[in-house]
């Protein structure tokens, strides 16, 4: 009788001990919780960086946001995203030093023209600094992912009251681009939508191997028409003069306060933006380009003045000493028209080659196709 109940007591001892093995080694087997497990990022938003939707007051904010993503996202290889079905209110922004960034303009961003607040650094070689400025980058998109030009990828300029202000000189400095671009090569520009720039809509500003397509430049030409077609060509100037059709009493009694308090300049155009008077949307430039290998194509453009600009590089261009092997096409515009220039003589060899404009379709131009002389050369 002992040896069976040895030899049972030894396969039970046997049994227990191999299910204690094959429990320790599922258990070691098993991933242990850890961050390094989670779901990789595939996209940042503006948002994680402190922007915040709807409202004009975090237009500083939202700015230092879009510089903070941008150089974030970069270190990561994500796409910035502005998130569609919101508005941004920003002020200049300026982003530095990046590569391999991918902007993806879901939503929208609007300027706020507040004079004061704008920034004018010297980055931005004292004037107030654009919407969306890029230095010194490599490899840059911003493109958008919204499905129509209405729907999102919309950068709105806010023009008007820069236009008035213009006109009046009552600026400090060069009004604000959209986009300006600096030193930097290889640029995808595409699916967006500019809204009434206060200045130049694209400044391709010393670069290299850019695409820009399947943008819309728009400058609100057909309000400015009907503001004109409602006070009337002349007699809104007289109304303004002498404040006496001034729609709201209120308002008149304000304007009139406040003209004794500043300077005559910035009450004038404080007067005619409250009352919304047409203006002239001057040097509201489609496309200006200085820089080499750069190809522009299936684009509406809309504004008043230039439409596409090759401008000369010189010597001291970093990327380039002349504007060379730039190609225009498959685009519709309204404007002033297509130009090369002002190419003026200089001890630097201003330079302008290789350019080709074709399969254009303008609409009421002012000049067609033209290269801007110098008038004092023979």
């Amino acid at each position: 009788m002992s040896v069976p109940l040895s030899l049972a007591a030894l396969l039970l001892l046997l049994l227990a001990r191999t299910t204690s093995a094959i429990g320790t080694s599922a258990a070691s087997s098993s991933p242990s919780p850890s961050p390094s497990t989670s779901t990789s990022t595939t996209s940042i938003s503006i948002e994680d960086f402190g922007a915040v939707a709807g409202d004009a007051s975090r237009a500083l904010e939202n700015s230092e946001a879009l510089a903070a993503g941008a150089a974030r996202a970069a270190e990561l290889g994500v796409p910035l995203v502005v998130p569609a079905a919101k508005k941004f209110f920003v002020f200049g922004t300026y982003i530095s030093e990046v590569e391999n960034l991918v902007l993806s303009i879901d939503g929208i961003i609007e300027g706020v023209p507040d004079f004061e607040k704008w920034p004018i650094t010297e980055a931005c070689h004292g004037h107030y600094c654009p919407m969306l400025g890029f230095y010194k980058c490599r490899n840059v998109t911003v493109t958008s992912s919204a499905p129509s030009w209405d729907a999102g990828g919309i950068i709105d300029g806010r023009g008007y009251e820069w236009w008035w202000s213009e006109i009046l000189q009552t600026l400090p400095c060069q009004r604000p681009k959209i986009m300006h671009w600096k030193y930097t090569t290889g640029i995808v520009i595409e699916k967006l939508h500019l809204r009434n720039s206060p200045f130049w809509n694209i400044d391709l500003d010393d670069v290299s191997n850019v695409v820009v397509r399947h943008v819309q430049v728009e400058t609100d030409l057909d309000s400015q028409r009907k503001m004109m077609r409602k006070h009337g060509r002349t007699s809104h100037i007289k109304d303004l003069l002498s404040l006496d059709r001034t729609p709201d009493a209120a308002l008149k009694a304000k304007l009139d306060q406040s003209q004794s308090t500043v300077n005559w300049r910035d009450w004038l155009a404080r007067t005619l933006i409250d009352l919304h008077v047409p203006t002239f949307p001057l040097n509201t430039d489609g496309i200006d380009v200085k820089g080499t290998n750069i190809h522009i194509h299936d684009c509406k453009i809309r504004n008043f003045d230039d439409i596409v600009v090759p401008k000369p590089c010189d010597t001291n261009c970093k990327l380039g000493n002349c504007t060379q092997d730039i190609l225009v096409e498959n685009i519709e515009a309204q404007g002033v028209g297509l130009s090369i220039g002002s190419v003026s003589p200089s001890p630097r060899h201003n330079c302008v080659k290789n350019v080709t404009f074709r399969n254009i379709k303008l609409s009421y131009p002012a000049k067609g196709v033209y290269i801007k002389s110098v008038s004092e050369c023979p």
